[in-house]
């Protein structure tokens, strides 16, 4: 997924966040693109992890996610790995109440 020894000043991603049943994950229609399995959090709790090791010293990652993937929990993830997390933007869109966290 990423390069070893990578340092990425920015990292944005808008992964697919949408709670629903993992066969809407597979395949090639549209429902991938939004499909997030359990609690919206496939794809997010594999990224998490890979993540943190790439961002650059000073470096920031900003992560749009759902208030049904519960948010807190994971600003508690990036602080648990050592960095500084925030909610950066929260506003609702339609039925969508929309986050974008940030960690560094």
């Amino acid at each position: 997924m990423f390069r070893e020894g990578a340092e990425i000043d920015i990292v944005v991603c808008n992964p697919p966040y949408v709670p629903g049943d993992k066969e809407e994950m597979e395949g090639c229609g549209i429902s991938v693109s939004w499909a997030g399995g359990d609690r919206g959090r496939e794809v997010i709790d594999i990224l998490l992890p890979k993540v943190w090791p790439i961002i650059a010293r000073g470096g920031f990652f900003y992560l749009v996610c759902l208030a049904e993937n519960e948010p807190e929990e994971l600003l508690a993830v990036g602080r648990a790995a050592g960095l500084e997390a925030a909610i950066a933007k929260h506003e609702t869109r339609g039925m969508e109440e929309l986050l974008i966290l940030r960690f560094h």
